[in-house]
């Protein structure tokens, strides 16, 4: 009987411990995940804003706008966009 007690009290401690970790993860996900957010006022999203991006511009030529898109596409992207699979 003691040996029943016993386990049943360190099956309880181990649902206990892993259910205050989950807990304890889930209320720093949602207090950080907020810290990682950019501000909707930060330079990058005016960096990121579509009236100002040259490539869309429809007065500038179409080198000066292919150029300024090239300029903007990483490595992978490049040879993604020659057609090959």
């Amino acid at each position: 009987m003691l040996k029943a007690f016993s386990w049943r009290k360190t099956a309880i401690f181990k649902i206990s411990f892993i259910f205050l970790i989950i807990i304890i993860l889930g209320i720093s996900f949602f207090i950080l995940k907020d810290k990682s957010m950019v501000p909707y006022n930060n330079i990058s999203s005016n960096r990121c804003n579509q009236k100002t991006l040259p490539y869309l511009n429809s007065n500038l030529s179409i080198q000066e706008r292919v150029g300024d898109l090239m300029n903007r596409m990483n490595d992978w992207g490049k040879n993604r966009s020659d057609g090959s699979n």
